[in-house]
């Protein structure tokens, strides 16, 4: 399965420029309901990713100064990003390993969207029942031969 069958395109990519402070980013995320907005520069171009957990790091730091950060100084700058025709199985193994849970997608240079770690999870569990289903039907002679 390619990274292209899970995408939801309908679903707008939540991002942020990095000279936003980070309470703007804050209240984006919760608005938007959202674990990550991805961080872009003035071409669009992705520059990084801010996270729950770049916070909640940022905040352990320092808590005192959170109101004068901004998001470049929070972000992380090493963002994995994806490729439409990625396989979904090496991204979710990736994935697991470093330990991530948003990844920014790419097609043909562009930004087109952002997946995470459930959408991974869901459309992986999706194709193994469709697979049981079937095997199950075959094994029990629905399938006419």
């Amino acid at each position: 399965m390619k990274v292209r069958e899970i995408l939801d395109r309908d679903r707008e990519t939540v991002t942020i420029k990095p000279s936003e402070p980070l309470r703007a980013a804050i209240t984006k995320l919760v608005a938007q309901q959202v674990g990550a907005l991805v961080v872009v520069d003035e071409t669009s171009k992705v520059c990084g990713i801010l996270t729950e957990r770049d916070i909640l790091i940022e905040c352990d730091r320092s808590f005192d100064r959170l109101g004068e950060k901004n998001v470049s100084e929070t972000m992380t700058r090493d963002v994995l990003i994806a490729l439409v025709d990625d396989d979904v199985e090496a991204l979710m193994k990736e994935m697991t390993e470093r330990r991530l849970r948003h990844l920014p997608i790419l097609d043909d240079g562009r930004m087109v969207g952002i997946v995470s770690i459930g959408d991974i999870v869901k459309a992986q569990s999706s194709q193994c029942a469709y697979t049981v289903r079937h095997l199950t039907n075959y094994i029990q002679g629905v399938y006419a031969g």
